[in-house]
């Protein structure tokens, strides 16, 4: 396998760059994942930290259907159940066990 980890920095630096402009936040962040793979690779951790904060920070940001969703779930699960729900439950465990 050759070492060209400089090199890939360079690349994922370009492509972190390109997608910035092109307001592809989602990209940047997988880059700035791949950034941190790279310098995780060669023993430069503290780097590869700050790249993955980095990604994950911009995830955090631009992925508010999945946190409001989870919220929404969240919410749900703190109720009791709906007794039509609780009801159609109980009635298909019955059906199962006269089958």
């Amino acid at each position: 396998m050759q070492n060209r980890f400089p090199e890939a920095l360079s690349i994922y630096a370009e492509a972190r760059d390109t997608f910035a402009a092109l307001d592809e936040p989602l990209q940047v962040a997988k880059v700035w994942h791949q950034i941190g793979m790279v310098h995780e690779r060669v023993g430069q951790l503290e780097s590869a930290e700050q790249a993955y904060r980095q990604s994950l920070a911009i995830k955090v940001r631009h992925s508010k259907p999945t946190f409001s969703t989870l919220a929404h779930v969240h919410s749900n699960r703190t109720l009791p159940p709906k007794p039509a729900n609780a009801c159609s439950g109980l009635l298909r465990s019955q059906k199962h066990r006269r089958s």
